[in-house]
């Protein structure tokens, strides 16, 4: 798979049309080799994704992001460091965003098929699966991880839909390995948390809504 190289200004451009940008700090002529939401797992050169989140506040960890080389930051609020900061006023939405921007927009160049609902994503998700692949390398992310057509990849988050960092590594890499189609178990909590933000869908499938989702989205 090729290497990630993305000029700064790009994402910037993209989180401007978005009408998400608020602020830019320090210069834009910064290239960035990848993404990261995690600031363990940060490595040189990697635009860091930061927001507050219900429990966890992200911008709490920029500072040890930056210590592992991340060399620019996307951030709901400015903080005092030496690097670029992209500020914006949803760091979900923003994530989800630069995540595809740097990463070269895959879900663009396959057919995405979004499952939601109460109950049957996972069924429904394989079911289309089973029903596509003889005609389109076909598969599936969602509860039981990334399924192949060679096996099943673990998730690094117990979560139906990844993060929007992990979700769109795995489109990249998908579309490397040629893949056609990918479909996507999109829970509701992933998708007010805006992690699907940057994915381009063609067909959406929704299941049902039961109790459960009434009870938490109100």
């Amino acid at each position: 798979m090729s290497e990630v190289t993305c000029a700064l200004h790009a994402v910037l451009d993209v989180l401007r049309t978005a009408g998400l940008l608020t602020e830019v700090r320090g210069s834009e002529d910064v290239v960035v080799r990848g993404v990261s939401q995690d600031s363990r797992t940060t490595v040189k050169d990697d635009l860091f994704l930061a927001w507050k989140g219900t429990q966890d506040d992200a911008h709490d960890f920029v500072p040890s992001a930056i210590g592992r080389g991340a060399s620019a930051v996307v951030v709901e609020r400015s903080l005092q460091v030496d690097v670029p900061q992209l500020v914006v006023r949803d760091g979900r939405q923003a994530a989800a965003l630069a995540a595809d921007v740097v990463l070269g927009s895959p879900s663009a160049r396959m057919a995405v098929v979004g499952v939601t609902g109460t109950n049957g994503k996972t069924t429904t998700s394989l079911l289309v699966r089973h029903l596509v692949a003889p005609e389109k390398r076909t598969a599936v992310i969602g509860t039981l991880g990334l399924t192949l057509q060679d096996g099943v990849r673990a998730a690094n988050e117990d979560l139906t839909t990844p993060g929007p960092v992990q979700l769109t590594e795995w489109m990249r890499d998908l579309s490397a390995k040629s893949y056609e189609t990918v479909v996507i178990e999109a829970s509701s909590h992933a998708i007010e948390q805006h992690r699907l933000y940057g994915i381009s869908f063609d067909v959406a499938v929704f299941t049902n809504l039961s109790q459960d989702h009434l009870d938490y989205h109100g």
